[in-house]
């Protein structure tokens, strides 16, 4: 019900930003709804695999927002999930993040050998 007043609106005011979907975990028709629509998406803790894999790579981010976890491990689960190198997933997402936030500092290249803070 949510899902289609958002998308509603989104139709309705036409963004020039991109709209990203917090800790989507929605199932796969959902994810391939919200694709078309022109969504992007962030994954958290609680990845819906049968979903993770429809999402172009060039809409994805990874959040900890609502989880108390390493963004790392975020990234090993969803890496896993994709099977992607975990570096290789890393790498696109921090494209990702700086073609969607180009004033941020870019995000840290993922170092397997670096201790957790």
């Amino acid at each position: 019900k949510a899902w289609e007043e958002l998308i509603k609106i989104r139709r309705e005011t036409d963004p020039s930003q991109p709209w990203i979907i917090h800790g989507f975990r929605g199932k796969p028709e959902l994810a391939k709804r919200l694709i078309r629509e022109g969504f992007l998406f962030s994954v958290g803790e609680k990845i819906n695999i049968d979903s993770l894999p429809l999402i172009p790579i060039n809409s994805l981010f990874c959040e900890t927002d609502e989880d108390d976890v390493d963004i790392r491990d975020i990234y090993q689960q969803a890496a896993h999930a994709l099977n992607m190198r975990l570096e290789a997933f890393a790498d696109e997402i921090a494209k990702n993040v700086r073609r969607v936030f180009p004033a941020l500092p870019p995000p840290r290249p993922y170092y397997p050998d670096e201790e957790k803070d």
